[in-house]
């Protein structure tokens, strides 16, 4: 029996390392927090939101930046209230962004197609009658695609109010 477990053992190769400080905290571990707001944007002057994006990039909350609170927060006995943000594209974003060399390199057909296109294979409601059909969505829908999406999370309504307003003051 020992040599037959021996036999069987794969050999490990080491797992490599996340790049924690490249992958946005809302993603992985998850923001995690009382208040919410969210910002849909769509691009109408590429030039401009490319310069407004290059000064929002910095302020994007990262992987490392989550778990080193929680760490913080584990060794704390007080509360410790954050107020963070992520952002999300659309494909139609990230191809006007010029993120694709050649779209056919792009495979994933469902985040090509969006979730408009998409509603009815995800098992949302196919009667335009239903407040959930695509017809009725606020954003998303035909005509109503959003490009983006801005995510501010905090502990505390006030700091996300501010935040929000201080985003809000950028566009």
């Amino acid at each position: 029996e020992k040599n037959m477990a021996a036999d069987c053992e794969v050999p490990r190769k080491d797992e490599p390392r996340l790049a924690t400080d490249q992958i946005q905290g809302n993603i992985m571990p998850g923001f995690n927090k009382d208040f919410q707001w969210l910002l849909f944007l769509k691009i109408v002057h590429l030039p401009s939101f490319k310069r407004w994006l290059r000064n929002l990039i910095p302020s994007v909350t990262t992987m490392t930046q989550v778990l080193d609170f929680r760490s913080q927060l584990e060794r704390s006995e007080s509360q410790l209230p954050a107020t963070w943000m992520n952002i999300g594209f659309s494909h139609a974003a990230l191809n006007q962004l010029g993120a694709f060399a050649n779209d056919q390199d792009f495979n994933d057909e469902a985040f090509k197609q969006g979730l408009w296109k998409r509603s009815k294979d995800l098992g949302d409601p196919t009667n335009p009658k239903n407040e959930g059909h695509p017809e009725n969505w606020l954003v998303g829908g035909e005509q109503k695609e959003a490009h983006l999406i801005i995510i501010l999370a905090s502990d505390n309504q006030r700091e996300l109010s501010t935040e929000v307003a201080r985003m809000k003051a950028t566009i």
